[in-house]
């Protein structure tokens, strides 16, 4: 057994319980390891967002859906929201988007950018959002490689259009 009776004090306690404060005579009768009592009497595991548990002196956070640990301290559990663009889905997975909006999918994890005007996600790369210029004549309206105009032509929006000599 870990409880020992009589006068007991703490450093005569087997490891992973404790008097913590209460009656010596009932012995080490405080475990060490749950959620109130983590490791050392009153070292508490907070989690406002899932639940915490102690197996081994230590905080273990279970969070929540859209919830992360995202701080790397499990003493106070899933602080972080992870439906938001700055955590899409999991801790750090950044969704950016300088030509457009963007919003977090938190269910699958993904960025779902919104072009602005004449952008488009060429890379197919979701978290960066529409990094290119349709409106050029390298894309003129396509991210492939058929919406590019020859020599001789512009691009006018989307559409290639042959250059005319000036004057005509």
């Amino acid at each position: 057994g870990s409880m020992r009776p009589s006068t007991t004090s703490a450093s005569s306690c087997d490891s992973g319980w404790d008097v913590c404060g209460g009656d010596p005579a009932l012995g080490c009768a405080v475990s060490l390891r749950t959620a109130q009592n983590c490791g050392i009497c009153g070292a508490q595991c907070l989690n406002d967002h899932g639940s915490q548990s102690c197996p081994a002196g230590v905080c273990v956070p279970t969070c929540a859906t859209g919830w992360g640990d995202c701080n790397g301290v499990p003493d106070d559990g899933c602080e972080t929201d992870n439906t938001t663009v700055a955590d899409c889905g999991r801790c750090g997975h950044r969704c950016t988007n300088t030509n457009g909006t963007t919003s977090c999918n938190s269910s699958n994890s993904t960025c779902v950018p919104v072009c602005a005007g004449s952008f488009g996600d060429c890379d197919y790369n979701a978290d960066n959002g529409c990094e290119t210029d349709l409106s050029t004549v390298s894309y003129c309206g396509s991210c492939t490689s058929d919406g590019q105009c020859p020599s001789a032509f512009f691009c006018n929006g989307s559409q290639c259009e042959k250059k005319h000599p000036p004057g005509t």
